[in-house]
C-alpha cells in the first residue's frame, strides 16, 4: 500500500503526515508490520551472507569433533528418498530397503574441509548381482567404489568424498544406484513380501581420510 510520507519532501510535510497516520490505525498497523518485515528479511539476508563467509564459531568445534570421532548417518535419518520405513533385525539394529525405484539419495552436512572415507554397511541384498551393481554419486559425480563383500556377513561399500569449498552449512548429496530392484517372491516362491526391494542399509559412516 502507498502511505502519505512516501511524497514528502520536507520535515513539515513528515509530520503532517505521521498525523496523518495515527489518525488511521490501519494504516499505522500496516505501516508497523511492513517495517518489522523489512527488518527480518536484511536481518536474514546479512546473517546468511556472514555464515557464507565466516564459519559458525560452534562449527570449528564441530570439525574437531568430526576429526577425532567420525559421523555416522543412521538409518532414520537418510530421509524419504527412495527408501522404504525403517525396520529392525533380530539384534534390535535399525535398516532400511531400498525400492521400490532402484536409487536412493541420503543427505546430510558434512565437514568437507578435508578428504572423507565413506562406508556403507548393507546388511542384505534381495540378490547378490544387485548389490554388486551398485553405483554411488556424490553430489551428482559418479565415485570410485570398492566392495567388501564377506557374504555371510555386513557388506561394506567404501568411497571417498573429496574436499570442498564453498558454504559449509550446504548438505551432501550421496545417490545410491542398483541395476534393479526385485519382488522377494521373484527368488523365493513361500516369500509373502510384495515390495520392490535392492538392498538393505544398516549406517553410512564418514571418517577424514
Amino acid at each position: 500500500a502507498t502511505h502519505p510520507y512516501h511524497a514528502c519532501e520536507s520535515v513539515e510535510e513528515l509530520l503532517q503526515a505521521i498525523d496523518l497516520i495515527m489518525r488511521q490505525p490501519t494504516a499505522l498497523s500496516e505501516l508497523r508490520q511492513a517495517s518489522r518485515k523489512l527488518f527480518a528479511d536484511y536481518y536474514a539476508d546479512t546473517m546468511a551472507q556472514l555464515q557464507k563467509i565466516f564459519p559458525r564459531a560452534g562449527s570449528v568445534g564441530g570439525m574437531a569433533q568430526f576429526e577425532r570421532e567420525g559421523l555416522t548417518i543412521h538409518a532414520p535419518q537418510f530421509g524419504d528418498q527412495g527408501w522404504y520405513m525403517v525396520e529392525q533385525d533380530a539384534s534390535g539394529q535399525s535398516f532400511r530397503w531400498v525400492g521400490p525405484d532402484p536409487a536412493a539419495d541420503i543427505a546430510a552436512k558434512v565437514p568437507r574441509h578435508v578428504p572423507v572415507t565413506c562406508t556403507l554397511s548393507v546388511i542384505s541384498a534381495i540378490q547378490r548381482d544387485i548389490l554388486e551393481s551398485i553405483q554411488i554419486e556424490i553430489d551428482g559425480m559418479p565415485a570410485d567404489v570398492v566392495l567388501d563383500l564377506p557374504g555371510d556377513d555386513v557388506n561394506s561399500i567404501r568411497f571417498v568424498l573429496p574436499p570442498r569449498h564453498g558454504d559449509p552449512n550446504a548438505k551432501t548429496k550421496f545417490a545410491i544406484k542398483l541395476r534393479e530392484t526385485i519382488m522377494p517372491a521373484a527368488v523365493n516362491q513361500s516369500a509373502r513380501d510384495t515390495r520392490r526391494l535392492g538392498i538393505a542399509v544398516r549406517n553410512l559412516v564418514l571418517r577424514p581420510a
